[in-house]
């Protein structure tokens, strides 16, 4: 099948959603489909920060072209005013003609300083996305909102880790934390700074480059972090050994514009442990093997990282477990399921072989309530600490009838 990705952001721009673009266009192209990419690049944008103006408008003619030769046409969002503008122009083209169009949702965007404008984003960006024959997220966090914003047909199909000849490293004698991604505001460095100055013990690497740099290592100058390491734009050798060093793997972000954090499976992966904020999506990845903490509070952070390092028996279960459940995460796996969603809407399953069964929730994600009895006392409210793991995402979109319920020890115990 011929199949039209437009995205705003692809290779070689390192970004969650280029990955994914990345992955899933050769693997569908390795299966036997012809895999087409539209992103922001070929149709120019002016940036001013955060906000990014698309120039999609001016191309449409040969993109709407493009659209009627493809069978299947898949969009990746929101990206204002990208994903936007191609779902308004969408609407132009006359029902009878338009190919199947799925859409993926990544993340919603949230930035504190303009809430009530994201809020009414959000709704107008929902509205237009009823468009879509199909909407995929990539947790059940995500299908849940999907849901509730009237999306009819959604499926959850988790992203995958990439391959990697990553070294096998024994950690050393001082504990690390490593933060691996683009520095912008919300990914929430600085709350990780703020944290390290209260933790000289510890050792932080901070492997990306980004426009918020600059502030950033003018804050660890203010706080004179001297346990702060700055890798810069590393390669995928240096990210990998990076986080082959590390205890714990940490993605601090603020908002809801982080709904997933690929880079915590690949420290999971090296047997970092997750540490990470309560966010949609983000929870779901981290919150079976590690620990989450409060958005923005660096206390909360402290407190997180204190207890793996002072609890090395905990420390050493939970990454084991990371590492057990990292590796159900596959990109090959996303791309046949994708691949079976392009099938079925083109009226054509037996293109590919024998259908997953639909996402079911057999198992749950650990919620406030479940820490609260569980919980260190020292440590108070702001952790989550898992009491059983229980089945991640990947399990749920691989469960056959028949397959037994493995029990699981508890990490308290």
């Amino acid at each position: 099948m011929r199949v039209l990705t437009v995205v705003t952001e692809a290779p070689p721009i390192r970004s969650g959603i280029a990955l994914t673009v990345e992955q899933l266009a050769a693997r569908l192209s390795a299966r036997g489909h012809d895999v087409e990419v539209i992103s922001a690049a070929d149709v120019g944008r002016v940036s001013f920060g955060e906000v990014r103006l698309t120039g999609l408008a001016g191309h449409w003619r040969g993109i709407r072209e493009r659209i009627l030769a493809a069978d299947v046409v898949h969009l990746h969002g929101p990206a204002p005013s990208f994903s936007d503008a191609f779902l308004a122009l969408w609407r132009t083209i006359p029902r009878s003609r338009r190919p199947p169009l799925v859409y993926t949702h990544h993340c919603e965007i949230d930035l504190p300083a303009v809430g009530a404008a994201c809020r009414l984003y959000e709704r107008a960006h929902w509205r237009l996305a009823r468009a879509a024959s199909h909407v995929v997220v990539s947790s059940e966090s995500y299908r849940r909102t999907a849901e509730r914003r009237g999306m009819r047909e959604v499926s959850v199909v988790p992203h995958g880790l990439p391959e990697t000849n990553a070294p096998r490293l024994a950690k050393g004698p001082r504990f690390t934390v490593a933060f691996v991604g683009q520095l912008r505001p919300y990914k929430g460095a600085e709350v990780l700074l703020r944290a390290a100055a209260e933790l000289p013990d510890v050792a932080v690497e901070i492997v990306g480059s980004g426009h918020q740099e600059v502030a950033l290592r003018r804050l660890a100058g203010e706080l004179r972090l001297d346990n702060v390491r700055w890798l810069g734009r590393a390669g995928n050798a240096e990210r990998d050994r990076a986080l082959a060093r590390a205890h714990v793997v940490c993605l601090p972000s603020l908002t809801r514009a982080e709904a997933f954090g690929i880079v915590l499976l690949e420290g999971m992966r090296a047997g970092a442990v997750p540490v990470a904020s309560d966010l949609p999506g983000v929870r779901d990845v981290a919150g079976a093997t590690g620990l989450l903490c409060t958005p923005g509070d660096p206390r909360s952070l402290v407190q997180a990282l204190v207890h793996l390092r002072d609890a090395p028996d905990d420390w050493r279960h939970r990454s084991w477990l990371s590492k057990r459940v990292s590796a159900r995460y596959q990109w090959e796996q996303a791309a046949q399921r994708y691949e079976q969603i392009f099938a079925g809407l083109l009226g054509m399953p037996e293109m590919v072989g024998e259908p997953l069964l639909p996402l079911r929730a057999l198992g749950r994600m650990v919620g406030p309530a479940d820490a609260a009895a569980d919980a260190v006392p020292a440590l108070g409210r702001v952790l989550h600490l898992p009491v059983l793991r229980p089945l991640d995402a990947m399990e749920r979109a691989t469960w056959r009838d028949g397959d037994a319920i493995a029990e699981e020890t508890t990490l308290g115990a």
